[in-house]
């Protein structure tokens, strides 16, 4: 009941902090968002995470289909739209990918804490090339 009565609209923010920290190359900031983040338990994390896929396909969607109706709150379309110019279409997928891999190890009792930090330093590599 818990987990049905949390609220997800902080979720959004997070994601969008922790994307800028990896794209403006913030090694420190995405690893205190790494460590925040591990802190909310392994059920939040994951939807935390499946959260930022729902803007990461989006994302995707805005950019290949033209005219598309982003799917999403007020305040996550600006992000979405500005989100979608800074990558192309592989780009997106492969951070898809990246992060599912992340929930998949998390289910598997990963340390959230290394698998979070781990993959920001895989989405900031996706951001620089």
């Amino acid at each position: 009941m818990e987990l049905v009565e949390s609220v997800e609209d902080n979720y959004s923010a997070l994601f969008r902090d922790w994307m800028l920290a990896c794209f403006s190359n913030n090694l420190k900031k995405a690893a205190e968002l790494s460590d925040n983040l591990n802190k909310l338990g392994r059920i939040q994390l994951q939807i935390f995470l499946k959260n930022g896929l729902n803007i990461l396909r989006e994302s995707l969607l805005y950019t290949m289909i033209d005219d598309y109706q982003i799917k999403a709150e007020k305040d996550q379309q600006d992000f979405i739209k500005k989100f979608s110019k800074t990558l192309n279409a592989s780009y997106i997928e492969k951070s898809y990918e990246q992060i599912n891999e992340v929930i998949y190890h998390i289910q598997r009792n990963a340390n959230g804490r290394i698998a979070l930090y781990n993959l920001s330093l895989k989405l900031r590599y996706n951001f620089i090339r």
